[in-house]
């Protein structure tokens, strides 16, 4: 949607290959070789104001099918290729565009990569490959090395890797592009056999993670309970030590122990002796 002067050509390894432009909001087929508007007998023709040339299905493994748009395509379409061999083959795709009209958010069959996400599916593939396999020299044999070439394993024969594990997942809806760009690291376009084992490694390296988290949370609520223990003892003393210096000031005790050091003096009672020395001094 959106694309102006789109070009596509395809090749196949092994055999033809046919080509088909689809209109899924209005359900028509565009372009294909037998029963598309545009086809094996008109090859050329417009769609929505959109010129299209198509060369038609290709009819050996030397030949190529493509198809041109003159103009920007008005509503989303779906490129399809199908193989009309009887083995597996590999498709080479080419294409080129001048320019998109409207990009301000992710075009029509494509997503935003979430590194997240990415390192969550890998995650799983990881743990399943780990319960599958004893190391990652084991997986890389029999899940990768019949796809790698001399760099690695390359982006068009990643989705057979993935697809061992997807087949055998519980995990609904895995896509083998965000995987294969979260390990190619090197962004070479490839998964070379260290990227792979590093993969492979992830599910001990976050189990790994979680238990040295696990072991400082711990540490820390150690730490914070004795804490909390030092700081009530140290505020019990305090508080004891308040309490005896308050005692020890109270106005009470201050007027009793005055009471005992100054008495007041006594009054002589009628008929009673006269102090001594008294008679004396008459």
């Amino acid at each position: 949607l959106g694309a102006e002067g789109f070009r596509v050509s395809a090749s196949s390894s092994a055999g033809p290959l046919s080509l088909r432009l689809h209109d899924e909001a209005n359900n028509i087929l565009v372009a294909s070789e037998h029963h598309g508007l545009i086809n094996g007998s008109a090859r050329a023709g417009v769609y929505k104001d959109v010129g299209v040339i198509f060369t038609g299905s290709s009819v050996s493994q030397a030949d190529n099918t493509s198809l041109y748009l003159l103009g920007a395509a008005t509503t989303p379409m779906q490129l399809s290729l199908c193989n009309l061999g009887n083995v597996s083959a590999s498709v080479t795709l080419a294409y080129t565009f001048e320019r998109v009209l409207d990009c301000t958010s992710p075009p029509a069959g494509c997503s935003t990569y979430s590194a997240g996400n990415a390192q969550w599916q890998v995650d799983v593939w990881s743990h399943w490959a780990s319960a599958h396999f004893e190391n990652s020299t084991e997986a890389w044999g029999a899940m990768a090395e019949s796809h790698a070439e001399e760099r690695g394993v390359p982006w068009s024969s990643w989705p057979e890797v993935w697809a061992s594990f997807v087949g055998n997942s519980t995990v609904v809806g895995e896509e083998w592009q965000p995987g294969f760009r979260y390990l190619d690291t090197s962004q070479d376009g490839y998964v070379s056999e260290d990227e792979f084992a590093a993969g492979f490694a992830l599910s001990t390296k976050n189990n790994q993670d979680d238990t040295v988290s696990k072991v400082l949370s711990d540490a820390t609520g150690v730490v914070r309970s004795n804490l909390w223990l030092d700081g009530c003892l140290a505020f019990a003393v305090i508080l004891l030590a308040a309490l005896c210096c308050y005692c020890r000031r109270s106005p009470k005790t201050r007027v009793a122990r005055s009471a005992q050091l100054s008495r007041p003096p006594q009054v002589a009672r009628a008929g009673a002796a006269p102090p001594r020395g008294a008679e004396k001094a008459e």
